[in-house]
């Protein structure tokens, strides 16, 4: 058990500001390189799970993503076309697990290269999961697995180092690099700078995965006490990057009705029906590197992903292959993870042509179905009785009701996918007010 816990951890260095306890900068091999570019992999909803349940010692909340998540996870399974519909929903599988496999440390379990063949072996059908029927009538029994990969993670092989900041700006290693990045923090010498070894295990990961969602200083928070806050760092590039308007007729659109208070033009839930569920399910599939690409950098999340995502984009071909580089930057949805109709128009990676959709006819919502929506993202079925305690929670008047159909297409989507990561209660409202006042106004 000992030699197996030793294997979870890696050595990294730390360069120290003992005068303002800071962390400065990192030294690290590519093994921890590649953990960190390996959190733009991750499907929201396993960075939900992993960084506010279970081992995770400091939880994080993202926007309204973590009252979609548990409001996901309460539903019963008559709700869903199956009940490996909400699992795939709750644990969606790495598009790049193949990659995350040989990670020094991997936080993420959704990967596996198991899988289950037809018991006829009728026409090379298979399945990531136990007891599927294939289209033959047979079930997916016969257990196989598939070469692993053993060529690392996504940088290239060899013992370079590179210098990584306090908020995750990472390049390789050099002098000159280290010495303008203390400079700009407004140190002139090494003196006061200290090393400090320490041996990175899983549960620090997971939390270094939390910070960089919240804070520019994930390093200092995660491996020093009491950290002190400060806003200097590496200068980044100065891009201006606008995100791009989409003819709605170029993306499928979907039809919401929005219940919502008169005086405040706040909405108050919305119904859903099993394919705009699907959508909402979506937000918990999509990996963050697809996100961030999706927004073209101009998303506004907090913490330092974006610099995450940019020293990916800046790194050299000689460090990262371009397909390599290429994959990180847009992992895309998992096949089968994604919905029949969606505004964003995410492409899923498709593993493999014989694999069986484990959604029928798919859907993750058992289908014809309803839900209700409350403005924070959590989602309950439609029932009479849901709809008269959430009318008595809300305490509006019934004369300042109003309701409203939202055409939700690709500009639509966009706004309120940045507001379910952005919006710390009021996602529908901010995410789609806004297209209710136009309405409001062309009337």
């Amino acid at each position: 058990m000992a030699a197996k816990e030793q294997e979870s951890r890696l050595s990294l260095k730390l360069l120290i500001d003992e005068k303002r306890n800071r962390v400065v900068a990192a030294e690290a091999h590519k093994e921890f390189v590649d953990i960190l570019f390996s959190f733009l992999t991750l499907p929201m909803g396993t960075i939900i799970r992993v960084t506010s349940t279970g081992e995770a010692k400091n939880p994080v909340t993202i926007g309204c993503m973590n009252n979609l998540y548990h409001g996901v996870e309460k539903l019963s399974n008559e709700n869903w076309g199956t009940e490996l519909c909400k699992t795939i929903v709750l644990h969606p599988r790495n598009p790049l697990g193949y990659f995350c496999q040989n990670l020094k440390v991997n936080i993420d379990d959704s990967w596996s290269n198991t899988n289950y063949l037809c018991s006829r072996k009728c026409c090379l059908m298979r399945s990531w999961y136990l007891n599927l029927r294939c289209i033959c009538g047979a079930k997916t029994n016969m257990r196989t697995t598939d070469m692993v990969n053993n060529e690392g993670a996504f940088l290239q092989k060899g013992r370079t180092m590179f210098i990584i900041s306090d908020d995750l700006q990472i390049r390789p290693a050099c002098p000159i690099l280290l010495a303008q990045l203390l400079s700009n923090l407004g140190l002139s010498e090494t003196d006061g700078i200290r090393e400090m070894r320490v041996q990175v295990s899983k549960d620090q990961v997971i939390c270094l995965l939390a910070r960089s969602l919240v804070s520019e200083s994930p390093l200092s928070d995660v491996f020093l006490p009491n950290p002190t806050k400060h806003d200097t760092k590496l200068p980044k590039p100065e891009i201006e990057i606008t995100l791009q308007t989409t003819e709605q007729n170029e993306a499928p659109t979907l039809n919401l009705q929005v219940t919502l208070n008169k005086s405040t033009n706040k909405i108050l839930f919305a119904k859903a029906t099993n394919e705009f569920f699907d959508f909402l399910c979506t937000f918990l599939t999509i990996p963050i590197g697809s996100i961030i690409h999706v927004f073209q950098r101009s998303l506004g999340l907090g913490g330092c992903l974006n610099n995450l995502y940019a020293s990916v984009e800046e790194l050299e071909d000689k460090w990262i292959g371009s397909s390599i580089k290429s994959a990180i930057l847009n992992p895309r949805i998992t096949q089968y993870h994604n919905c029949k109709k969606q505004p964003l128009k995410l492409d899923e990676l498709i593993e493999n042509e014989n694999l069986i959709d484990p959604r029928p006819n798919e859907n993750f919502a058992a289908e014809p179905s309803l839900f209700i929506v409350l403005d924070n993202l959590d989602v309950k079925p439609l029932s009479s009785a849901s709809s008269f305690l959430i009318l008595r929670e809300l305490k509006v008047a019934f004369s300042d009701i109003e309701e409203q159909v939202i055409t939700v297409g690709m500009n639509e989507a966009l706004s309120l996918l940045k507001a379910a990561l952005t919006s710390p209660s009021s996602a529908l409202t901010n995410g789609l007010a806004s297209f209710l006042q136009k309405k409001k106004q062309e009337a």
